[in-house]
């Protein structure tokens, strides 16, 4: 049991490495191409992964590399979804949303641990209490279809960029029309400056006084 446990956090060594890296290299993906091929980037990477796990796991070091690529998409994925959310919502329900994001990924945690103790418990026969290869092969499956959805939905439905305050106020001004706009914005040509105390009609009557003394 405590060797069991010991590989399994040896194998999550390179998928915890690798998701700090990538969530690193979404930001420049999303520099270099746009913010709406990026999740779908990531999902495909995922989806890479699951599929070698399907194919190729017969030794230690393929399972670390597995995870390393699973980490890979996985940090580009969630590096990028907050930056989605709040080009998508206005400035003022920006910390909503980004609660519900993180509402919904421990949602979909999850879910996903119990969908996948399902289908291994499914697979699970007799008295070594391990699931059969098929359990594995239908869990990686399973897993590679739920990111490649998720992938497609990300790039056919993509967030629209929040409007920023000067298209808000243009656009204001636009629909209450250039009369109260500009009774509102004062013209500085026509701003009267008030003559200083003592100024020039002050000092004008002192010296008219001193000339008649």
């Amino acid at each position: 049991m405590g060797e069991t446990v010991l590989v399994a956090g040896f194998v999550l060594i390179p998928f915890s490495v690798l998701s700090v890296v990538s969530s690193r290299v979404a930001a420049r993906l999303e520099d270099w191409l746009g913010f709406r091929p990026v999740i779908p980037i990531g999902c495909t990477v995922f989806v890479t992964a699951m599929l070698a796990f399907r194919f190729d796991r017969g030794s230690l070091w393929e399972v670390c590399l597995v995870m390393g690529i699973a980490g890979l998409g996985s940090g580009c994925v969630f590096a990028a979804m907050p930056r989605l959310i709040l080009r998508s919502v206005p400035a003022a329900q920006s910390s909503s949303a980004l609660g519900v994001n993180q509402v919904m990924r421990f949602i979909g945690f999850s879910i996903g641990s119990a969908l996948s103790a399902t289908i291994l418990s499914a697979f699970t026969h007799g008295g070594l209490g391990l699931p059969r290869v098929g359990g594995y092969d239908a869990a990686a499956l399973t897993g590679a279809g739920v990111w490649l959805t998720a992938g497609i939905v990300a790039y056919v439905v993509p967030g629209g960029a929040r409007p920023d305050t000067a298209s808000s106020l243009a656009t204001a001004g636009s629909a209450v029309g250039p009369g109260p706009v500009a009774a509102v914005v004062p013209d500085p040509a026509a701003a009267v400056v008030p003559a200083p105390v003592g100024g020039s009609s002050d000092r004008h009557d002192a010296e008219q006084d001193g000339a008649d003394v």
